[in-house]
Parts: structure tokens; sequence; C-alpha cells
């Protein structure tokens, strides 16, 4: 133990008000009864103190509650050292005592050995004989006593460690106010991120004591102050291109734990002018966005233009974006790669009126006629998404070639120094490896490190609806297609000649058909494909049957004087030959379509087969 007369001198002048604790011995033993809890025993010892209050008596004098901080460090201090140099004393005597216990034992061997031989001399006097693992057992529990002491001396001066450091922090705490607000009027935003990163790191210590929660909201009101201080500087830096300042603001942001809110003002920033592209377009098939009056949307129309010419005006002015801001990021962003993708999702995002929202209005417009409409912008989101598939990776590849680069520097200079020292998914997205073939459009895109990405669910959810519900569209359109065809059709034309137009339109419509299917699902809505045409194709054999039967088309008839020289010997009549002779054009026409529906079949299965990889 660590005697009062060791440490008398260096105590000298400590008040009597601390009771029980006028040795570092005390102190020492104080300490450790607490155990881990290093804030109580400081908030105890503080209590224990008869602190002058203020003049109002509701609270203690900080400045007489800071001098005894002080003084309760110096001790702890002197404790400190007191503590260190018994601990070497210790260590120097078992030092000597180790080499000096291996003499020991090596003479008792020796003088067991001899005893053994003095004993088989008088073995028949059957003397009881010494017991020699006694003699080694006593050893081995004043070794143990030993370093028992030597643990508790080393929790002591732990404990010691651990206090002085909080005493610090709580010490460092009183001024931090003052110290950001000073950095903050001379513009010094580095300092001030760094002392308040330190200060973040030592939240952790108040954690269970009632100072937390004032101090964290000390700490991001201090946050807050300096991310309002930069916000204007970094939206000028963004604007002015200027990646040395973007690059130090972005270390400046990390450091006070708000790098979110550090792209969230890049993003903004670089998405303005696309955000305000999208809003302020006057599109002639987008109904219910805006309310004008009867002289403006007449002075409007001219400037008017269709959704899908705005979105691929959008998407070729967003690629341009993405193509510049790929070398930008790279030099800012430590993951230019995951920032782009990021960057593609908030714009997207962003959008108002929404991506989505257009694209209903964009269908509800056209109706039954929508679905072309629909695939054209599919088509052109797909041409983006592959476009911006391809500027990612390359921000991968550029990312990973810097790090290369550096990794290759920082080796060769260390090796130097040796010698000198000696992140619901659209179905075109659902597409596996084993998809190759005829899918195209999107195809293989997605996080290359795994997964697919938020951007691109952003891009292709819109579509989700119009995918399931392909058939039911695709059969609308077909109906409006038909009923183009069966009406307006002259009286007194032929009926065979009829159905042969009829059914070849309605050939025509199917390999469209077939185009908008693999444009839209790629071979997913197969079978609203195949339900569609079945209808068409049985609608217009219907219709076409009970016109031709109700007589409403007229028949291709022969003149009398043939009629007379050629059948003049039979028993029908010339209607009857009429008739017969129009049955068999039916009939024709009939095999035709037979052969050209065995022909859109195939065509049909072929092109499903390729779709399945078989």
């Amino acid at each position: 133990m660590i005697s009062e007369a060791d440490v008398a001198s260096p105590l000298a002048g400590i008040p009597l008000s601390l009771p029980n604790l006028s040795s570092s011995s005390d102190l020492a033993a104080s300490l450790d009864s607490y155990g881990e809890d290093i804030a109580g025993w400081i908030n105890d010892l503080l209590d224990n103190q008869d602190l002058p209050k203020t003049s109002d008596g509701a609270a203690v004098d900080l400045t007489a509650l800071d001098k005894h901080v002080q003084l309760l460090a110096t001790r702890l201090d002197v404790a400190s050292q007191d503590t260190s140099s018994q601990l070497e004393q210790s260590i120097d005597d078992i030092s000597r005592t180790i080499p000096r216990l291996t003499y020991d034992l090596q003479f008792m061997r020796e003088s067991a050995l001899s005893l053994q031989d003095a004993l088989q001399n008088i073995e028949k006097s059957r003397l009881p004989p010494p017991d020699p693992p006694a003699s080694q057992e006593t050893d081995k529990m004043s070794t143990k006593q030993v370093l028992d002491r030597l643990h508790y001396l080393d929790t002591v001066k732990t404990s010691l460690e651990k206090t002085y450091s909080v005493l610090r922090e709580a010490e460092a705490w009183s001024s931090l106010d003052s110290e950001i607000t000073a950095l903050l009027a001379s513009q010094s935003y580095a300092p001030a991120a760094s002392r308040l990163s330190e200060a973040a790191r030592s939240l952790a210590l108040f954690s269970n004591t009632p100072e937390y929660e004032n101090r964290r909201a000390l700490m991001i009101s201090l946050q807050n102050q300096l991310e309002a201080a930069l916000s204007s500087a970094l939206v000028a830096a963004i604007n002015k291109r200027d990646v040395t300042a973007c690059r130090g603001y972005h270390d400046i942001f990390t450091d006070i734990q708000r790098e979110v809110e550090f792209r969230n003002y890049y993003f903004g920033t670089r998405r303005k002018g696309l955000v305000d592209l999208w809003s302020s377009a006057k599109l002639e098939d987008c109904e219910g966005e805006d309310s004008e009056t009867a002289e403006e949307e007449k002075e409007s129309s001219e400037k008017k233009q269709s959704f899908n010419a705005l979105l691929k005006q959008f998407f070729s002015e967003f690629n341009a974006l993405l193509t510049e801001e790929q070398s930008y990021t790279v030099s800012i962003f430590p993951d230019p790669q995951q920032t782009l993708s990021a960057f593609v999702q908030s714009t997207v995002d962003a959008l108002s009126p929404s991506f989505p929202q257009r694209l209903s209005s964009m269908a509800e417009h056209y109706g039954a006629q929508a679905l072309p409409h629909i695939i054209q912008a599919f088509k052109s989101t797909e041409e983006f998404a592959v476009s911006t598939s391809k500027i990612l990776e390359n921000a991968a590849y550029s990312a990973r070639t810097a790090t290369t680069t550096d990794d290759k520097s920082h080796a060769a200079g260390a090796k130097s120094i040796s010698r000198r020292a000696s992140r619901r998914i659209s179905l075109s997205r659902r597409l596996g490896p084993s998809r190759s073939g005829s899918i195209s459009g999107p195809q293989g895109l997605g996080d290359p490190i795994g997964g697919t990405g938020a951007w691109e669910q952003a891009l292709f959810e819109p579509f989700m609806d119009f995918q399931s519900d392909y058939g039911a569209l695709e059969k609308r359109l077909l109906d409006e297609g038909l009923k183009k065809i069966t009406t307006g059709t002259p009286a007194l034309v032929d009926g065979a000649k009829v159905l042969r137009e009829r059914s070849a339109a309605v050939f025509d419509m199917a390999e469209e058909t077939l185009d908008r299917c693999f444009g839209l699902t790629h071979g997913y809505g197969a079978l609203g494909l195949v339900q569609a045409f079945d209808y068409v194709f049985s609608e217009m054999l219907q219709k076409s049957k009970a016109q031709i039967l109700a007589g409403k088309y007229a028949t291709v008839v022969s003149t009398p004087q043939q009629a007379s020289k050629e059948y003049q010997d039979a028993d029908y009549t010339q209607e009857d030959w009429d008739a017969f002779q129009h049955s068999l054009h039916i009939l024709e026409t009939c095999r035709a379509m037979s052969d050209r529906l065995k022909a859109v079949d195939s065509k049909i299965k072929a092109s499903l087969l390729q779709f399945a990889g078989i």
C-alpha cells in the first residue's frame, strides 16, 4: 500500500473539506470502490464539498466549482505519479527477486537430494520426511499475491487516466461554444469542423449523465451554425465548378457528420436546370396540369409540344449533364458511382409534375390509342438507362484507376522511406442472365456492386402498371382499329373481297402487335398478345359472317348473254350460279386466311422461343 508519508508533501495545502481523502492512497481506494463509474465518483466527490453559491442561492458558483475541479485534477495527477512510482518499484523488486528465486529453487532441489540420501540411511527409524511440495505451494502463493497486487495497481492507474480524460473533456466542453463562435467569425471553417468532430467523439462519454441532452443540443446548434455559414459559399463553388473548394467543403461536412446535407446542396444546385425545363414545359397531350385562360392558351398553343418530345429532350440534356458530372464527382466524392446513381434518383424524384403523373395524363389523353405513345416513352427511357449505366461504369473504373494509382504511389514512397531508414421493379428489369437473344433495352443494368439501383426503379416503375395491363391496352387498340376496318364499307361490294381486305388488315395489325409486345414487355406480355389477337380476329370473322349472311354485300354476276350460252341446258337459275360462285370466292379467301394465320402463328411461336432462349 502507498503510505501517507510518501505523498505528504505533494498534498500540502489541500482543504479540509475533502473528508477521508487526505492521502493519495485514500483517493485511490475511493476511486477503486466506484469501479467503472468514473463520472459518478466525480459527482459524489463534488457534492460533498461546501461550495459557495450564487447571490440568489439557486445554483453553485461555477468559479468555485472550476477551482475544485482543477484541484481535483492536480491531486489525481499526483496520485497517478505516486502510483507509477510504486509500480516501478514493485517491478524492480520482482525483477531482483525472480533470479534469486531460481537460485533458491535449485538449492532446495540439491538439499532435497541430500535429504533423500540421508533418509535412505535412517529408513529403519521411519521418521516422517519433510513435505517439499508444501514449500513450493508457499512460493506459488507468494507469487500470486505479487501478481494480484500488480493487477490492482494497474486497475487504479487505468481508472485515474480515464478520470483525467473525463475532466479534460469536461473542461473542453465548457469553452466549446465560444471557440466555435470565434472560428466562424474569422471564417476558419475547417478548424471549426475539426473541433466539432472532436467534441462529437467525446459526447458519448456523457451518455448516462444529466448533461448529455444539453451538450447534444449544443452540438447540433453549432453544427447548424457552421452549415448555415457554409451554404452560400458552397452553392457558389458548385456553380463555378471549383473542384478544390467543393472537395474542401465536402471534408468539412463529413467532419460534422453532415455529408448527406452536402449531397443535397450539390444535387439541388446541379439539377436546377433540368427541373426547370421539366416544370416549365407546355404539353399538348397532358391535361389538367395548369389552368390557363383562353387568351393565354391561344398564345401558348404554338409553343406546346408532346410528352414524348419533352421526354426525349429531357433525357438528352440529362445524359449530357451526367457526362459532365462524371469527371467532377471522381474528384470531389470518394464514391463517384454511388453519387451519380443518387443524383439520377434525386433528380427524377424532384420533378414536378412527377414522371408517373405526366405519363398517366398522357395515357388518359390518347385513350385507346395510348399504347404506341407509352411504348415510345418506354424506349426513350430505356435508351437513357443504358447510357446512364455506361456512365456509371466509367465513373467506377475511373475511381478504381485513381485509387490504384494512389496506392502505387504510396507503396513506392513507403518503400523508398524504408530503404533510407533501412443500395417493385419494372418487368424490363426482371431479366436474368439467360435472357439473351431478343431481349433488348436495359438488360444487364443495375448496381455493379450488386442489386438493382434505386435510380432504375425511379425510371421504370411508372411503366409497371402499363406493362401489367398490356393485354387490356392491346385489346383496346386492336378493337379501335377493328372498328375503323368494319365500318364505312360501301354497299354493293363483293363480300369475298371485303373479307379478304379485312383479314389482310387484321394480320397486319397482328405483326404490329408482336412488335409492341416485345417493345414494352420484352415478351413477358405474350399471353395478353395472343388473347388480344384471338379477340380481334374472332370479332372480325363474326361481323363479316353476319354481314355476308344478311346479304349486305352483292355478289359478282355474269351478264345475261354469257349466262344463256354457258348454262342454257342447266336446271339452275342465274342467281343460283352467282351465289355458288360467290361461295367459292369466299372459300378461297378463307383458305388464304388459314394459310396466313398459320404463318402468323409460326412467327409468334418463333419469337417466343427466341425470347425463352430455347
